[in-house]
């Protein structure tokens, strides 16, 4: 009876880190060849950067999926866009999105640094400002990981997002431990154009 349960133990354990490490089915490090190995479409929305059509797993709270990528490291960055969130002026349906979406990120990262900050100076200090000190950008409501212990993932990010006072959705990021040389990379390649 013990030798099962630590087995299982060790499966659920396992289970918990192969999805860290394949955020949404997609490994850092995949090439656009290996996505459409995976049956995945790629379309090219701006240079490195893909909209996916459906990653290999899905979560029902995302609706579109962006990759950045490297010619030579593949994949550095994953974000999923969440659907769009009717909400009041309080922000109170997307809080609960965010919410249940911050949850499930801590039962496999543990506890994130959780931010809810608002400009000091700003006039959309007022509860029913909320959405609107969000779509400004004089709110900041987010919880990220850093230093993740995961070979493959170096920081995860989820944030909430204004589209107007009575709109918003989740957005979730993940960031490989080479995200920064890499973007330095893209942007030393960009400088190189003048």
């Amino acid at each position: 009876m013990l030798y099962k349960k630590n087995f299982l133990t060790i499966l659920l354990i396992s289970i918990v880190f192969a999805l860290a490490g394949a955020s949404f089915g997609i490994e850092m490090g995949w090439t656009i060849t290996d996505l459409q190995q995976q049956g995945i479409e790629a379309e090219l929305v701006q240079p490195n950067y893909y909209l996916l059509d459906t990653p290999p797993n899905p979560h029902n709270s995302f609706d579109s999926y962006i990759v950045r990528t490297d010619p030579d490291e593949g994949i550095f960055w994953i974000k999923a866009l969440g659907k769009d969130i009717s909400v009041n002026s309080y922000g109170t349906q997307l809080k609960t999105e965010y919410e249940k979406i911050n949850s499930q990120l801590s039962s496999i990262y543990g506890v994130g640094e959780k931010v809810d900050f608002l400009f000091y100076d700003s006039i959309w200090d007022e509860a029913d400002d909320w959405m609107y000190g969000l779509k400004v950008g004089e709110r900041f409501f987010y919880t990220s990981w850093e230093d993740i212990e995961d070979e493959s993932i170096k920081k995860v990010f989820v944030g909430a997002n204004a589209t107007s006072s009575s709109s918003g959705y989740i957005s979730v990021e993940y960031y490989s431990p080479n995200y920064d040389s890499l973007k330095q990379k893209a942007e030393n390649r960009e400088s190189a154009a003048f």
